[in-house]
């Protein structure tokens, strides 16, 4: 077998690793895979990794930048900066720019008021911790936020505030670089291992979960240009393994090129197998490892591996590299503004569309504005200094919109306040439940409206009990009657809740308890759908089954007559199959659309093994809700006033939706506060 000496090195060419069009082609990969996903999610399940595959790139050259500047004796922090703002920000505050002032014509106040938020958090790179802290259950959804994607930035950038200065220091000190780049990449990898069941949105957004991604793309830059034997005599006998074992070919040249072959073939496996296979749920996780290693077998291949100069070194794949960036940030607010302008996914040929759109602009970002500014000879530092006031106006823009609640007074906007104002998240905590009753968690539902009476209404259950809640405690506060809300969202409710809390469950019965003021206890849930796991509009859904449900529900309202209470269970409203926003022409530039027709004999189907099961239900009386929804062969979306009687596709709205189940179904059981369960 002839042996050839070979190294790992790159060789540097102004202080920049020797150009590969294949990393350009990976960047390609990586900004297709998440575009498919976005477009064409049926598809493409897994093409969120492309950001992976990206943050890996992205250490990988930005690692070798640094490391070659700091071991010439050229390492300067402010040129370092310079750099990365002219790279990143010109592109950014075009889109940012052209997506806030877009939002001015298209966005409803709550939803302009979001991506305000979203602007600011764009431009100090901290969109990934605000959309951590934003995530919830009512939340806005994330098609509704067309800056979402840069999330992904923030997480970059906030690694390049620490790394280059880690970096400086390690080499001041004398340390080895490599020693403590593999250390910090195995703390964020075991971090992430650690908590992304338990944890999941926290292990997706937080950066120190995501940082040994990057430190992936930095280690292979690191080993390059480490000049150590060692890393040299490992590739080779791993290449004459190969030539032995895999290819039987022992006049084939041991000099690292059969291996770069495997790795570039086993590289498009993983990456593959990745985009079309993974899927969202628990990601990063251990799922996160197959892109950041098909990557990290990419690179390491290099422009010799059979993949790379097929496949990543094609022109039009290097084409669409060398846009990826700007790509990445238009393709986004269009797929995001065409669904909320449509109100659901447009059709392929729009998308398709929409695609084509998005690399015309990141063509001409890149032409007319990226390369200018990034690699223009002249005034670098000034460049730097007026991008830096640039991002900034967008930022304080951003926090105008944000601070004004969304500018509810455009003109485009001021005629559907009406309507807008019913389509309000319903509050579910207040100061004066938390101090009365010790509900202190934040996903605990707990408010009290206190008319100074000794008589206590209790509203229990999930997230439609939090609904209803001001519709019932309005009335009752005209009848001199104190309401409460206790529960939680889902199946974290403790009334008919399958995911058990015994903590939660303790304090939420012995505050029913204990309180003699409270007379009556109103149940609401979403009840069938915990019973049959049928989700109108997403299809399924964790299902307690009949006995399941059946035994939680008597078991509840065991305690609670017991303790003394009249307990009613209020069964669900009908559901509808999309959302009412969908529906009302309440989007500025979306096209009228015609009124969905919901029908009694349907929602009955539907209901039937929940109806059934609440007859069997001892000691509580059940109020049907059917007949006042569905009065005829149809069902209601509105009230006479042309207000919807829904929050979403199942949540009641808490003024019109409210009022109308208070005056149609709940009035006779409220005014009757010496009723007996019949």
């Amino acid at each position: 077998m002839n042996k050839e000496p070979m190294t790992l090195t790159a060789p540097p060419r102004n202080g920049f690793s020797a150009y590969r069009p294949d990393i350009d082609g990976l960047r390609a990969f990586a900004v297709l895979a998440v575009i498919g996903y976005h477009y064409f999610p049926q598809w493409i399940k897994g093409g969120f990794v492309g950001v992976d595959i990206f943050f890996v790139i992205s250490g990988f050259l930005i690692g070798g930048i640094l490391l070659d500047s700091i071991r010439e004796g050229r390492f300067s922090i402010l040129e370092f900066y310079s750099r990365r703002i002219r790279r990143i920000i010109p592109a950014l505050v075009l889109v940012m720019a052209a997506t806030l002032a877009f939002g001015w014509f298209a966005l409803l106040p709550d939803d302009y008021r979001s991506l305000g938020r979203h602007t600011a958090g764009g431009a100090t790179f901290v969109s990934n911790l605000l959309l951590w802290q934003e995530s919830g259950y009512f939340d806005v959804i994330s098609e509704r936020k067309p800056l979402l994607h840069l999330w992904s930035l923030g997480v970059e950038e906030q690694f390049y505030i620490i790394f280059p200065v880690f970096l400086w220091a390690l080499w001041r000190k004398k340390w080895r670089f490599m020693t403590f780049i593999f250390a910090l990449l195995l703390i964020s990898l075991v971090w992430n291992l650690s908590v992304y069941k338990k944890q999941e949105v926290f292990d997706f957004y937080v950066p120190m979960t995501r940082f040994w991604e990057l430190l992936a793309g930095s280690m292979i830059a690191a080993i390059q240009r480490s000049n150590i034997p060692l890393f040299s005599r490992i590739f080779l006998r791993c290449d004459a393994g190969v030539i032995k074992i895999m290819l039987e070919a022992p006049t084939i040249k041991n000099d690292g090129r059969t291996l770069r072959h495997c790795l570039s073939i086993l590289g498009f496996l993983l990456l593959i197998t990745a985009v079309f296979a993974t899927g969202i749920q628990h990601f990063p996780g251990s799922k996160a490892l197959l892109p950041v290693l098909g990557a990290v077998c990419l690179i390491v291949a290099g422009g010799e591996g059979w993949g790379n100069r097929l496949l990543l070194a094609w022109r039009p794949m290097v084409f669409v590299g060398l846009i990826s960036y700007p790509l990445y940030l238009w393709h986004w607010p269009l797929i995001a503004y065409a669904r909320i302008i449509h109100g659901e996914m447009p059709d392929r040929t729009f998308r398709i569309a929409l695609i084509a759109v998005a690399i015309v602009l990141a063509t001409l970002t890149w032409l007319l504005i990226e390369r200018p500014v990034r690699f223009g000879k002249r005034g670098k530092n000034v460049k730097a200094v007026i991008l830096i006031v640039l991002l900034s106006f967008m930022g304080g823009s951003g926090w105008i919109v944000y601070s004004q609640n969304g500018l509810p007074n455009r003109d485009t906007v001021a005629g559907m306040a009406t309507i807008v104002n019913e389509l309000q998240t319903a509050s579910y905590q207040d100061e004066a439940c938390k101090w009365r009753y010790g509900f202190k968690n934040a996903d605990d539902y707990c408010l009290y409206r206190d008319v100074n009476s000794e008589t206590t209404v209790a509203v229990v259950g999930d997230s439609h009990a939090q609904f209803i809640f001001e519709g019932i405690a309005s009335r009752n506060a005209e009848l001199g009657v104190n309401t409460v809300l206790f529960g939680r969202m889902g199946e974290g409710n403790p009334v008919t809740g399958r995911i058990a809390d015994d903590e939660f469950s303790d304090r939420f019965f012995a505050a029913l308890r204990n309180d003699v003021n409270i007379r009556k206890v109103f149940i609401s849930t979403r009840g069938s759908i915990y019973v049959t796991g049928i989700n109108n509009t997403t299809g399924t859904h964790p299902r307690h089954g009949v006995e399941g449900f059946s035994k939680k529900l008597q078991s509840s309202v065991d305690k609670l007559t017991q303790a003394g209470k009249e307990v009613f269970i209020i069964t669900e409203n009908p559901e509808l199959p999309i959302s009412i926003r969908d529906i009302l022409p309440i989007q500025p530039l979306r096209p009228r659309r015609e009124m969905i027709h919901i029908y009694k004999k349907d929602v009955l189907a539907r209901q039937r093994e929940y109806l059934e099961l609440l007859k069997g239900i001892k000691g509580a009386k059940m109020i049907d809700t059917l007949d006042a929804f569905c009065p005829t062969d149809e069902c209601l979306l509105q009230n006479e006033q042309g207000l919807p009687l829904y929050y979403d596709d199942n949540h009641l709205s808490i003024h019109a939706g409210g009022k109308f189940l208070v005056d149609q179904v709940l009035n006779p059981w409220l005014h009757d506060q010496g009723s007996e369960v019949r």
